[in-house]
Parts: C-alpha cells; sequence; structure tokens
C-alpha cells in the first residue's frame, strides 16, 4: 500500500501562454496557485488560505507581490 502524495493538485487551468493550478500541502495544510509561463519556464507562487483559494486561482495576479 503507498501513502498519499504530500502535495495535493486540486484544480488547474490553462490558456494559450499560462498554466494555473491551486495545490494544497497535506502535512502543512498549506494553500498556494502555482502560474507558470509556458515560453519562459518562469513560476509565480502565491499563497492563499482556505477562504480566499478558490479566488487566488481564479485571479492570482491580483494577488501576485511585485517582483524584485
Amino acid at each position: 500500500m503507498t501513502s498519499p502524495p504530500q502535495i495535493v493538485e486540486l484544480a488547474d487551468r490553462h490558456s494559450l501562454d499560462l498554466d494555473v493550478a491551486l495545490f494544497w500541502g497535506r502535512r502543512s495544510g498549506r494553500l498556494w496557485v502555482d502560474v507558470t509561463h509556458r515560453r519562459s519556464g518562469r513560476v509565480a507562487h502565491i499563497l492563499a488560505t482556505p477562504a480566499n483559494a478558490l479566488d487566488v486561482f481564479n485571479h492570482p495576479f491580483a494577488y501576485a507581490r511585485a517582483a524584485a
């Protein structure tokens, strides 16, 4: 019997240039959204809470911090 994965993908969506996925860490209980730009390979990791996870998934750039 294998143990369940520690990171669970809850939702994903794709557009012409971007892949967006909502993840949950089984051990930590944390939620986050990864936005991947396919052409460049750059990934933005955006933390979420149970209260706003779906909103972060649907509107990730509204929650993204400006790059330093």
